[in-house]
């Protein structure tokens, strides 16, 4: 460079997977001589370390203990059963990769049909609501669908 010159340089960070990178860049100024410095580098030459984060959007689909957490979580339907003594056990089978709700009353539909009556007095609910827990691990926002 001449004197009072400046120059820009570009430095373009291409990852090639989902992991952490550093690089060192140094910039050596030519005639200039003497012993290393303390961190390795020779007199006239400066380093900086370069750091950058690859991230790939993700949902957490491995730790399925984590996604059905308020449920029983066994290794097949029968064992569920047999560890909760009863048939109407919402469990995930991880031996089938299944999510089991168990037996749930089929809402009526049309005038006049009759309905169980709720201890309460209160209409009875159908259908049976579960909350799975989705979880992203990443560093970055990730859109989900549901289908």
């Amino acid at each position: 460079l001449d004197p009072d010159e400046d120059v820009q340089v570009q430095v373009t960070f291409q990852a090639t997977a989902d992991e952490d990178y550093d690089s060192k860049l140094a910039i050596w100024v030519d005639g200039v001589q003497g012993e290393p410095a303390m961190d390795g580098t020779a007199q006239g030459c400066s380093s900086y370390l370069l750091t950058g984060q690859s991230c790939v959007p993700g949902i957490n689909t491995v730790d399925l203990q984590t996604v059905f957490e308020e449920q029983f979580f066994t290794r097949t339907l029968e064992d569920a059963i047999a560890l909760a003594g009863r048939l109407d056990v919402r469990v995930f089978s991880e031996a089938d990769q299944i999510f089991h709700f168990g037996p749930v009353l089929v809402k009526e539909r049309g005038v006049g049909s009759s309905q169980p009556a709720s201890p309460t007095g209160s209409p009875p609910e159908f259908g049976v609501t579960e909350n799975l827990r989705l979880t992203n691990p990443k560093a970055v926002p990730c859109k989900v669908q549901l289908s």
